[in-house]
């Protein structure tokens, strides 16, 4: 074993070591996805029943505080899945019989809840992901022959959101669905073309494991069988396989053994989801349920811009260098042809991105984390495409030496001369990327017109499709104005992000001039799940004209109904209710367009403050105001 061996292998069992470390500590704090994970422990163990009420009421604040139940079972509801729980047993069992000999020592009769319980389970998930790193390099080492494995798995285990679900993995399922499923796609490929029983048997008991983990992956496993039955049933014959087979048969004689392998693979697989199956029965009284709302599964308008560029949660926006797997992944297309892995690469990752943007469409980001976790499983195939890449690129720099250093010369000469302006300009500072402002001050000189440049795309598609000024996407989305409900709309030359043409600023002021028949703003609303169920939009104007003007009010090209109050001598107040079904989760377009009254060439709207207000709470329910998001 080589020294970069020895030091690949002394990571994969350090992290782990580390995270622990760096997460485990009194007193204990769990979240509510953690506290929902962790519960299925001490309830089967010690408990040995699924009532969870006194698991959250013993390690989840929030309910205790309030705790509700299933209407249908007078169970406490429980989101998460079961698959992680059941992979930190072993751990926690060994932890039990170490709390149990202690006990017999004078040490305090254990609960389930001490501080080693929980960090049996974040060690090993952190090992699950290590798994996940070594079964990854392995595949690009063995299967793809990349020269530079270890540096396609570092690129993405340590250039990107994925180090800190290894790092820090929580109680949470990503860090070991990351190793489970790099796992079945590396066993999957490995035994690519097999069909008898016991493969397709252990196909779908793997994938039913990889779905217990997260029921999202369960699309992984159904599109890995599906990709080998179409290369069965087309009569494809994979890179590397042999003449003969099933594979050369007639049509007939295809579909036959694809029908058998397929329903013996389903039939595993739901079989390993009994697990899951039954705790739905129990908790909810059917066997099928969505426990977080039948939201999660209405298909809507599908937010594939924003997970794939958005500086927050966007896979790209986020990970910048992940562009360069993806891109790996698209050319493995045409240089490795009749490549299964490269098939079910690029399938699942435009479907994981759809499903992802279209079926969650209130919450597509995933919630407040670091990075993109729902796109957990696409970890192995990022770096397969980063293996591929890689290896192009430095063929390439050994080709052409010279072109290649002058290249990179010159890309940082450029660099540096583009960040020298945008300092001159007063827009960043050496913490430009720090951890309080991600990912940038977007009011230097570069920045100002292109954003945040990994989010580029985004920016063209909105401003082809909303009028946005390429750089306002990022500015947008980097502002917290309307995210959490502690900022405000700025409508002053300073910072005046939100808004799109029509308006004039004066100068000097804290107010903009509504000087064409239409202007637009633009409102960013995050979790609009659950915060902005019940909210309208007011705006306080005066009339620059005698005979007044009033203006109607557009959401993302729907007219609204707007109820204007005041009179031609002061303010008006102009209120639309902002209906919940027209609101995009991220950035929306609201219109203004001057209504006809009076000559409407000499009369402008001198605008002097947008607020969001929210019409009703659960809790009080009664008027509530929400921001102020008004001028300055």
């Amino acid at each position: 074993m080589g020294s970069r061996q020895r030091a690949g292998i002394l990571v994969l069992l350090l992290v782990p070591i580390l995270a622990t470390v760096l997460q485990v500590r009194a007193p204990l704090v769990f979240g509510k996805d953690g506290a929902r994970h962790f519960a299925y422990l001490p309830s089967l163990l010690f408990d040995r029943d699924l009532d969870f009420s006194n698991e959250l009421e013993a390690t989840y604040p929030k309910y205790a505080a309030t705790p509700w139940v299933v209407e249908e079972t007078g169970m406490a509801p429980n989101e998460a899945a079961i698959g992680a729980p059941l992979l930190w047993i072993p751990g926690y069992l060994l932890v039990h019989a170490g709390m149990k000999v202690s006990s017999w020592f004078g040490s305090t009769e254990p609960t389930g809840y001490e501080m080693p319980y929980v960090a049996a389970a974040v060690l090993t998930s952190a090992l699950l992901f290590s798994m996940g790193v070594f079964v990854a390099y392995r595949l690009a080492r063995d299967y793809l022959g990349a020269e530079n494995p270890w540096l396609a798995v570092a690129l993405v285990a340590g250039g990107s959101h994925y180090l800190y679900w290894w790092l820090y993995p929580h109680l949470y399922a990503h860090s070991a669905a990351v190793g489970v499923t790099a796992l079945f796609v590396v066993w999957w490929i490995r035994s690519f073309g097999r069909t008898d029983v016991m493969r397709w048997a252990m196909l779908g008991a793997f994938g039913g494991i990889v779905a217990l983990v997260r029921w999202q992956n369960l699309w992984l496993s159904a599109l890995a069988g599906a990709v080998e039955l179409g290369f069965l049933v087309l009569g494809i014959r994979a890179v590397g396989q042999q003449e003969g087979g099933p594979y050369q048969g007639d049509l007939k004689s295809r579909l036959t053994v694809a029908a058998r392998c397929g329903a013996t693979a389903a039939v595993l697989g739901l079989v390993f989801l009994l697990p899951q199956l039954i705790t739905w029965g129990a908790l909810y009284s059917t066997w099928y349920v969505v426990p977080q709302g039948e939201t999660m599964l209405q298909l809507g308008k599908p937010y594939l811009v924003d997970m794939l560029f958005s500086p927050r949660y966007g896979l790209l926006g986020f990970s910048p260098v992940l562009y360069l797997p993806v891109f790996g992944l698209l050319l493995g297309v045409f240089r490795r042809r009749r490549d299964p892995l490269i098939v079910l690469g690029v399938v699942y990752f435009v479907v994981t991105i759809y499903l992802n943007a279209a079926l969650t469409a209130g919450s597509w980001y995933g919630g407040a984390t670091f990075g993109p976790r729902r796109l957990d499983s696409l970890f192995v195939f990022m770096v397969v495409g980063s293996a591929i890449s890689i290896d192009i690129i430095l063929r390439w720099l050994r080709r052409s030496p010279q072109v290649a250093l002058a290249t990179g010369v010159a890309a940082m000469l450029l660099f540096t001369l583009f960040m020298t302006a945008a300092f001159r300009q007063g827009g960043i500072n050496v913490g430009m990327v720090g951890a309080e402002r991600f990912p940038y001050d977007a009011s230097g000189f570069v920045l100002a017109r292109t954003g945040w440049l990994p989010s580029l795309p985004a920016g063209l598609y909105y401003k082809v499709h909303d009028g946005m000024e390429i750089a306002q996407y990022s500015q947008i989305v980097h502002h917290d104005t309307l995210s959490w409900l502690d900022g405000r709309l700025r409508l002053a030359e300073e910072g005046a992000t939100h808004l799109g043409s029509g308006w004039r600023i004066e100068q000097g002021n804290k107010t903009v001039l509504m000087e064409a028949k239409e202007a637009h703003l633009f409102l960013y609303l995050m979790d609009l799940g659950w915060l902005y169920k019940d909210i309208g939009i007011r705006v306080l104007y005066e009339s620059q004209g005698s005979d007044g003007a009033h203006f109607e009010l557009l959401v993302n090209g729907e007219t609204v109904p707007v109820n204007v109050t005041g009179s031609a001598e002061e303010s008006w107040e102009a209120f639309a209710q902002l209906p919940y079904e027209q609101l995009r989760s991220g950035i929306n377009h609201v219109t203004l367009v001057k209504s006809r009254r009076g000559d409407m060439r000499e009369n402008g709207i001198q605008v002097s403050e947008v607020n969001l207000v929210k019409l009703s709470t659960a809790r009080s329910g009664g008027a509530a105001r929400v921001g102020p998001f008004q001028a300055g």
